[in-house]
């Protein structure tokens, strides 16, 4: 059984609007034609962890995933099972290590005037965007960029103390 996974900020959405129903409950189901980054609710494989990122994180169940891309599947609803061992400083401290890894120096900005999500939102962002370039530089083709987000899981799972997936 395939274990998924969601990023939060400030417990809400990373990416998209609304609130979360409480830890066991079912989000609302979504209705109609599911399509990625706009329609449909992001879950993420083991393998998929790394390609985001958030300052929380927890294990989830999900229904109805219809579509699955490199970088996430998309589901009808899912709840949650248990919060993972990840703060607000394991997401800086991850950014800071991919944009080591790329050979820059990683820093969080934000907007002062921003929300508490506003704010989780904007460093996960800087901080999926360090991965991600960290994963290009590190590339000299497809092994590359699978030998780096194997690097980037691993680490997040030290963090975590425990082995995603």
């Amino acid at each position: 059984m395939t274990r998924y996974y969601k990023w939060l900020a400030a417990d809400g959405p990373v990416y998209g609007d609304g609130e979360y129903a409480t830890p066991g409950e079912w989000q609302v189901p979504i209705k109609g034609k599911l399509v990625p980054c706009r329609h449909g609710y992001h879950v993420f494989t083991a393998e998929q962890v790394s390609f985001w990122c958030g300052d929380g994180l927890i294990e989830v169940e999900a229904q109805d995933i219809e579509i699955r891309q490199a970088d996430k599947c998309l589901c009808r609803t899912w709840r949650e099972i248990r919060r993972l061992a990840w703060t607000e400083d394991d997401m800086i401290d991850y950014g800071l290590a991919c944009g080591q890894r790329e050979g820059r120096r990683f820093r969080v900005q934000y907007d002062p005037a921003c929300s508490l999500r506003c704010i989780a939102r904007e460093w996960a962002t800087q901080v999926r965007d360090a991965a991600y370039s960290a994963a290009q530089a590190a590339s000299s083709g497809i092994e590359g960029i699978r030998a780096e987000r194997k690097w980037q899981r691993k680490w997040i799972e030290r963090r975590i103390g425990e082995p995603l997936g």
